[in-house]
């Protein structure tokens, strides 16, 4: 049985920006993206935005991309073909419409499959990548102001797979994940 994923990834206002920051490189990027469990749209509160986006960019900037054989490569190709026309389209779309790409944005080379590890800000919901389950190494951020909004946000998917809450403070974290309509619920 395979299930789609497009999993909220929630920094709330009181959350370790470094680990999440950390977090959220592991969560998009493992597998190329390519895992329906892998975080696919980001929720940051705007206490935390410029440092969050900071943090996560830099770190992203220096993911290094290559044959996944090699130890040194973090990230691999997409799977195939269309797996890269796919995400070049949904960036692209994305780019028409407005959005700001922080990092990466294109295709690697025009041998393989290897897309730059992306991070956009700027959505709207007429992006495709708003509204689609992002199969690659595609990070869209978007910035909220309260509890009640990323909840909102966070729920707004047809896909309910999974979703990770990064916050300090242990009764937010319960309190929230129990309004996340997500099979799997994880903090921190």
């Amino acid at each position: 049985l395979e299930l789609g994923g497009s999993d909220p990834f929630i920094v709330l206002e009181d959350a370790n920006v470094e680990k999440a920051a950390n977090g959220a490189v592991k969560g998009r990027f493992i597998n190329c993206g390519q895992s329906c469990v892998a975080s696919k749209r980001f929720f940051v509160s705007r206490k935390l935005a410029k440092d969050f986006i900071e943090k996560f960019v830099y770190n992203v900037e220096r993911l290094q991309v290559g044959d996944p054989m090699v130890i040194e490569n973090d990230i691999g190709p997409l799977v195939n073909e269309e797996a890269l026309e796919n995400i070049s389209s949904m960036v692209d779309d994305a780019k028409k419409k407005g959005a700001q790409i922080l990092a990466g944005g294109t295709q690697i080379g025009n041998k393989g499959y290897f897309y730059k590890p992306t991070i956009l800000t700027g959505l709207t919901p007429e992006m495709r990548i708003s509204n689609e389950e992002t199969f690659g190494p595609v990070a869209p951020i978007t910035v909220f102001d309260d509890e009640k909004e990323a909840i909102k946000l966070a729920n707004d998917s047809e896909y309910g797979l999974g979703a990770s809450i990064w916050t300090d403070d242990l009764k937010k974290a319960e309190s929230v994940s129990k309004q996340i309509e997500s099979g799997i619920v994880t903090v921190n």
